[in-house]
């Protein structure tokens, strides 16, 4: 005879005092299919079991225990708080959206689950969305400390830097243990271009917790010491081995510094080891056509107000579509005019902001596209490791700063200029060498050049990142200052030469010569100020992209040092394009001569500045059209060779 409702009920009271949780709320679920008045006891011990299959740590069991409470306790807004903790835990984000809202509807004032949900939106690129989360968090609760920092964080990474900073200031002052918030605060001083106070926040933080990794990260973001830099990355890694981010901006850092021992191939070759290791057992229904339609997938967090949209947006609007179909996955957070601009010029646009590696790669392995781009790999926050999971047949590098270190990763786009037969530097993938590395589009805001005959002494310029200014760099300076009486230099990068800290090490080495420019401009007033340079000085060994370029555009020439490695030979390649190859020195020694016999014939520079604009945009450089072909032709090659292999 099957026992009654009591017995089942007194045989779960005896197994939920015994600790059997599981046990427990399994004879209460049989009592309540009995008894329906039970129910509200069924979903207080499924919490109960939620609880304690969180304490053995499996997130899958008190998930389904928590979502069984939330179905049952119609008024309890814990549960489904739990429950958003649990999906979020597995990494199903769009589950714990659900479930924190599901606990707002229920307690609109529980500043966990808002502080919660502006993490998850600030992921996803939703940033309207996770700002009005983390001011309702603080209106609900004022003191809230983790939301404080989290929006603090938001706003400063979205440039809203003055309201960062009093929320910062706000929750350091507030808790306890208010380490979080000092790291952050340092980060929002720096992007403010106040290094100075970005370090002393940072270095609060680091002495009253020197285990918090997210402040030596943050470091890393701040400090003009490259040495500092890569120190401060490394011990983030010590901290956590796994993060891939920290691991990819050091492979970055160290394009900046000079690479006798080839360091920067074997860490960008551990990166590829440790976050995206070879798959041997991968299958694809891709029709194995060689001839036919291909599916070119970009993937990429720059498809915005960016150099790398710069150099690509006019290559994705000018893919032969009938050839060619094309799709961008875009982790762009927040998305600006630019891509809304490229959203429209692809056929398929798919927003990935927030998703999981696994997610991302099972999107494009859904899409069926044939070749996958990925762009700048090891900067920002691109989602490099998806191509480790292998989602398309064929895979490319392109706009990186070195080698993926990706054995998935089939090829690495360059040109002969950049990479030449007897190239020394380390690579994973197939070299494919462009006609022309180099797409960049005539910039429309820009003002014209003011051709004129230099009546004063001349002034050199740079508008790259300090870092790329080490200590060779600013002798050889020194040296073409020295020998060009009067002659002066322009620096300017963003806000960062406003600081002292900064400015120190350049005066010290090139004393008053110099000038300093800061802040945050717009692009066309950053390129007037090309107006009152007459030579621009590339730095080495990480030589300029985009300022080059600029600089091309408003015509003024620009000498480069020819490099052993990708990033020190992008001037050299720039300049063969416009027939400028005379200005690419192979040693310090000509780099010097060449500035320095620049320097004395003004009628050559003044010829510059009137035809430059004329030559760079008649160039390879702007022409899209072409350069598309040569990109398809090039992906075509590859996707025959995959046929054949298959």
């Amino acid at each position: 005879m099957p026992p009654t409702v009591t017995e089942l009920v007194q045989a779960a009271l005896l197994r939920r005092q015994a600790g059997q949780i599981d046990e427990a709320a399994s004879l209460l679920e049989r009592a309540a299919a009995a008894d329906q008045s039970l129910l509200p006891a069924v979903g207080a011990i499924q919490v109960e079991r939620g609880n304690a299959r969180l304490a053995d740590g499996n997130a899958e069991a008190a998930a389904l225990a928590f979502r069984r409470a939330t179905d049952l306790l119609s008024n309890d807004a814990a549960s489904p708080f739990n429950l958003g903790v649990m999906e979020e835990r597995l990494g199903r984000r769009a589950e714990a959206v659900a479930a924190y809202r599901e606990s707002l509807r229920r307690d609109p004032l529980l500043a966990p689950a808002l502080n919660n949900l502006l993490l998850l939106e600030k992921s996803a690129g939703r940033v309207s969305e996770a700002r009005r989360s983390g001011r309702s968090a603080l209106a609900a609760d004022p003191g809230h400390y983790e939301a404080m920092v989290n929006l603090g964080e938001m706003l400063a990474s979205i440039g809203e830097i003055d309201d960062a900073r009093q929320l910062l200031m706000r929750a350091g002052g507030l808790s306890l243990a208010p380490w979080a918030a000092l790291g952050s605060l340092g980060l929002a001083e720096s992007l403010a271009g106040k290094i100075e106070a970005s370090l002393t926040a940072i270095r609060r933080s680091l002495a009253l917790q020197p285990s918090f990794r997210g402040t030596w990260n943050n470091l890393a973001g701040a400090t003009p010491d490259l040495g500092e830099v890569v120190a401060a990355l490394r011990r983030t890694l010590a901290l956590v081995p796994d993060d891939m981010v920290a691991h990819s901006n050091l492979i970055f850092a160290l394009a900046y510094a000079p690479d006798p021992d080839g360091r920067r191939f074997r860490e960008a070759k551990r990166w590829g080891e440790r976050h995206a290791p070879p798959r041997t057992s991968l299958s694809f229904e891709n029709p194995r056509d060689p001839d036919r339609r291909l599916r070119i997938g970009y993937l990429s967090a720059d498809l915005r107000q960016h150099p790398i949209a710069y150099n690509v947006e006019d290559l994705l609007r000018c893919h032969d579509r009938n050839g060619y179909e094309v799709l961008a996955y875009s982790a762009a957070a927040p998305a600006d005019a630019v891509t809304d601009r490229i959203a429209a010029a692809v056929d398929h646009w798919r927003e990935i902001a927030g998703l999981t590696t696994a997610e991302i790669a099972e999107r494009i392995r859904r899409d069926r596209v044939d070749i996958l781009v990925v762009l700048a790999g090891h900067a920002g926050a691109n989602p490099l490791a998806v191509a480790g999971l292998g989602p398309a047949p064929v895979q490319v590098s392109f706009h990186d700063v070195s080698t993926s270190g990706v054995a998935a990763i089939d090829a690495w786009l360059t040109d002969p200029v950049m990479h030449p037969d007897d190239t020394v530097e380390g690579f994973v993938e197939k070299l494919v060498r462009l006609p022309c590395f180099y797409l960049h589009r005539p910039p429309a805001e820009a003002p014209s050049s003011e051709a004129r005959m230099p009546d004063r002494p001349v002034t050199f310029g740079s508008f790259n990142n300090p870092l790329k200014l080490g200590r060779d760099v600013l002798d050889v300076w020194a040296g073409i200052l020295d020998a060009v009486p009067g002659a002066r230099l322009l620096l300017k990068y963003k806000n960062r030469f406003a600081s002292p800290l900064v400015q120190a090490p350049i005066r010290h080495r090139l004393g008053d010569r110099v000038d300093f420019l800061s802040g945050d401009v717009g692009r066309a007033e950053q390129l007037a100020l090309w107006n009152r340079v007459d030579i621009a000085l590339d730095p080495f060994p990480f030589n300029g992209s985009t300022t080059s370029f600029e600089a091309l555009w408003m015509g003024v020439p620009v000498v480069t040092l020819a490099g052993d490695r990708f990033v020190g030979r992008v001037g050299a390649s720039l300049l063969a394009q416009i027939g400028l190859d005379d200005m690419v020195a192979p040693d310090v020694a000509g780099y010097v001569g060449l500035a320095v016999a620049l320097a004395g014939d003004r009628a050559r520079l003044f010829r510059l500045r009137g035809e430059l604009r004329a030559r760079v945009a008649a160039s390879r450089i702007c022409r899209p059209d072409d350069y598309a072909r040569s990109v398809e032709a090039a992906y075509r090659g590859l996707w025959r060779d995959w046929c054949s292999r298959a």
